[in-house]
């Protein structure tokens, strides 16, 4: 596994999705330019924590999408990925945004109707107010829609919006089966979210590729061959200049959508691309092997390392 030296920003389009249950594959969307976001070199002369290697900053986990919008348990939605977390010394936390939601360690009370770029704003908002302002980084694990909430967090606060911080420090961002160029399954479902995770929404036009705290922000996109809701395209390859991808081939269905977040312990093969690989970042197949790390260890990789995964 390789250091990638540097987190390149950029202007396009971006992606979308995070969901549940369902059928379908999804497309990549193309869109307009977009506002680029600093460079974490140059954002890291703010003052603020400084970027470092370890499991010493809390990790926040955000949950995907509910068709019904019924509530989930915060804790319990991420099966051994969260005790893997602990074991290894982490501190974790959880954020929900359904009213439902339990056993999380915060929760904004919005419903399937709540925008995800509304979502966003309120997550940015916890962080600003419970880390960022207090001086404290942050790494962040998202599933699914949770992704993209994540990406809408650090948007926003990046243009600088109306009603977002005007700061955020998260170090690394995890996305893991993230629509970030969108799915097809959204267009059988008629709520905002869905809305917001169809193909060339309004909100992936809105998003930034690879968008960055004050402090930089790593990020480390996870897909999987299992997953019948969010394609390659998508999971991988939907947020252009991502620095480092890890592609899980098939396993039987055990790695699917609703199920690659709760893999905590066991070996596995994936695949590993980091930014400077002279491997070819659209050919899986001559990237790095991996043999051992499970999707939630990738995760903890993700959120351990500066420059590597």
């Amino acid at each position: 596994m390789r250091m990638w030296s540097k987190l390149i920003t950029a202007a396009a389009t971006a992606a979308l999705l995070s969901i549940g249950t369902a059928t379908a594959g999804a497309s990549a969307a193309h869109a307009a330019a977009k506002p680029t976001a600093p460079k974490p070199a140059a954002a890291a002369q703010a003052a603020g924590p400084q970027r470092a290697d370890g499991n010493h900053r809390p990790v926040i986990f955000i949950h995907g999408f509910n068709r019904t919008g019924a509530g989930r348990d915060c804790v319990g939605y991420w099966g051994d990925t969260i005790p893997e977390f602990k074991d290894r010394g982490y501190t974790t936390r959880t954020w929900g945004f359904y009213g439902g939601d339990h056993n999380c360690s915060a929760v904004f009370k919005g419903t399937k109707n709540t925008s995800v770029k509304m979502l966003g704003r309120e997550f940015a908002q916890y962080v600003y107010k419970n880390f960022s302002k207090p001086g404290r980084a942050v790494d962040v694990v998202g599933h699914s829609m949770g992704g993209l909430i994540v990406r809408a967090a650090l948007t926003g606060t990046a243009n600088r919006e109306p009603g977002f911080p005007p700061y955020l420090y998260i170090e690394d961002a995890v996305t893991i089966a993230t629509p970030h160029a969108g799915t097809k399954w959204a267009l059988g479902c008629a709520t905002t979210q869905c809305k917001d995770m169809r193909p060339r929404s309004t909100l992936l036009k809105w998003l930034q590729y690879v968008p960055q705290s004050r402090m930089g922000t790593d990020w480390t996109l996870v897909g999987s061959a299992d997953d019948k809701i969010v394609p390659m395209s998508s999971s991988i390859y939907g947020m252009k200049l991502a620095p480092h991808l890890v592609w899980f081939p098939k396993a039987g269905g055990k790695l699917g959508h609703d199920k690659i977040q709760t893999v905590g312990y066991g070996g596995w093969r994936s695949y590993l691309w980091n930014e400077g690989d002279r491997r070819n970042r659209n050919d899986y197949g001559t990237w790095g092997h991996l043999t051992g790390p499970n999707p939630g260890r990738i995760a903890q990789n993700g959120s351990f390392f500066h420059h590597k995964y």
